[in-house]
């Protein structure tokens, strides 16, 4: 697991106070050896619910450290009486030392998360043609968000009423919380990884309906393909391949080698849009959470 440290100092910048955060590191004859702590994601705040993450170097493993970074990060978060604890850094399918970390702390698998990724150089266009010119015929076009607020006073607004919708069907291991218009704007905006001149929105009139979301990932040498959705209303038109399609060719434009994308188990929808266009499963990250009282 890499850590951007950069990143880091941004996500510590616009936390909302409101959550719980805290950071540890194990250090072993002066080197960093592991590194744990607790926070409360804005996406999906509730004041008693606890993302824990725990990673140590696998050269230090089986000596112990993971054991007492993990009392260590658990006695700290004990003190806010935490409801549910999660685990961000997830156990990966096939990993059986973690995974027996985590069941003999009481943690239990309930979701799986795929990751998949796209080699973009291979990607053949010539099916999908005539999907844009159809939806044009329908009053459909497609712009990109940074166009989006140059040319719209309300753009901004306008792209986070739509985000807002759109995520709250998105399957999730928690529900989703509506994140306030400012912090997305500090969120989104000050993201130096956030491609606003290839993130696209699909557009009927003024009127936005639908959104890919791309962001830089220097550490995989490629680009992160983040939300893609579309307005209830909308479903079922081949939007959503549309705004895939048109990530894909751009990025093989641009000569990006690699597109990464992650999906719930239970998004069927986007799982089978992303198999169509040729991305491949890698093995899956296990969600796991351990519920110190029953769910309301």
């Amino acid at each position: 697991m890499a850590f951007d440290a950069d990143e880091m100092r941004r996500e510590d910048a616009v936390r909302d106070p409101k959550c719980k955060f805290a950071l540890y590191v194990a250090e072993r004859d002066g080197h960093t050896v592991g590194v744990g702590g607790h926070d409360q994601p804005i996406s999906s705040y509730n004041p008693r619910l606890f993302y824990l993450n725990l990673y140590v170097d696998p050269d230090a493993r089986g000596r112990g450290v993971g054991t007492a970074l993990y009392q260590h990060v658990h006695e700290a978060v004990s003190e806010y009486r935490p409801a549910i604890l999660r685990n961000t850094a997830l156990v990966k399918e096939g990993d059986e030392a973690s995974s027996r970390f985590a069941k003999v702390r009481g943690f239990r698998e309930d979701k799986q998360i795929f990751e998949s990724h796209l080699d973009v150089a291979n990607f053949d266009p010539t099916p999908y043609e005539g999907l844009e010119p159809s939806l044009t015929a329908q009053g459909i076009t497609f712009t990109s968000l940074k166009d989006l607020r140059d040319h719209d006073p309300h753009g901004d607004r306008k792209f986070y009423d739509l985000f807002a919708e759109v995520r709250r069907d998105v399957p999730r291991t928690e529900p989703a919380t509506d994140i306030p218009f400012e912090r997305f704007v500090d969120l989104a905006y000050n993201d130096d990884d956030f491609l606003q001149e290839y993130t696209l929105v699909a557009m009927d009139g003024d009127a936005c309906v639908g959104l890919s979301g791309v962001y830089q990932n220097e550490i995989r040498g490629g680009w992160d393909n983040g939300l893609t959705g579309v307005r209830r209303e909308y479903r079922g038109r081949g939007i959503a391949l549309a705004l895939k399609v048109k990530s894909i060719t751009t990025a093989k434009a641009l000569g990006v080698p690699l597109l990464v994308t992650d999906n719930d188990s239970t998004n069927a929808p986007m799982l089978r849009v992303n198999t169509k266009l040729g991305f491949v499963r890698q093995p899956a990250w296990l969600s796991v959470v351990w519920r110190l009282e029953p769910a309301a």
